[in-house]
């Protein structure tokens, strides 16, 4: 015991039993007084879950403040304790507690297993939730860089064709090449025929 203690303790442990020395250790360091009990009382119904605290640590905390109680001589029973636990609790625990209301011969044991079992339901839901916000927002950035104008591009009116030598347009959008492989239209057949009709009447003439 002494080996464990700090040097300013040692005063305290004089005795010469273990009985006498946790005796005169709790009689310095044990208040039993009426304002001490009132503080503590008070600090253990004003108790909140931290943000970041897990399910096993509010439980274990709310449990070691009570158990400071009971040492004091205050009587602090299961359903004190569920008072607590469930009044410490986040805003996204509410509708947990209120299905609770509906649980006939609610024991502290029962309770501590689906806090913990909603903690589960929570994490796996704000996990899966995660894993679809990162999705989305991973195919967001895909369209945004498909549809973002890439600068290192050479503007379309400093293209050169490789076809008609002229800039402003690629190979395959050619406007000669368009035109080379475009039907000939009707204004155009009606000229090449009356052409060809010029041409025999021509060789007639020659003939006769």
């Amino acid at each position: 015991m002494i080996l464990h203690v700090e040097v300013d303790q040692l005063p305290h442990m004089t005795h010469r039993t273990a009985f006498g020395v946790w005796a005169k250790l709790e009689k310095v360091h044990r208040a039993h007084g009426l304002v001490t009990r009132i503080s503590w009382r008070r600090k253990f119904y004003s108790m909140r879950m931290k943000r970041d605290d897990r399910m096993s640590s509010w439980i274990a905390e709310v449990r070691r403040i009570g158990f400071q109680l009971t040492q004091m001589g205050v009587s602090v029973d299961d359903e004190e304790i569920i008072l607590v636990l469930t009044m410490g609790l986040s805003p996204s625990y509410h509708t947990f507690v209120g299905t609770l209301e509906n649980v006939d011969n609610l024991t502290l044991d029962y309770v501590i297993s689906r806090l913990l079992n909603e903690e589960s339901r929570q994490l796996s839901r704000f996990s899966i939730s995660q894993t679809t916000s990162r999705v989305m927002d991973s195919r967001a950035s895909d369209v945004a860089l498909a549809v973002a104008p890439n600068p290192s591009r050479v503007p379309l009116s400093q293209i050169i064709c490789y076809q008609c030598g002229e800039k402003g347009h690629f190979q395959a959008n050619c406007p000669r090449v368009a035109a080379a492989a475009a039907p000939p239209t009707t204004s155009h057949l009606a000229s090449h025929a009356a052409a060809v009709t010029e041409d025999s009447d021509s060789e007639v003439d020659g003939v006769w």
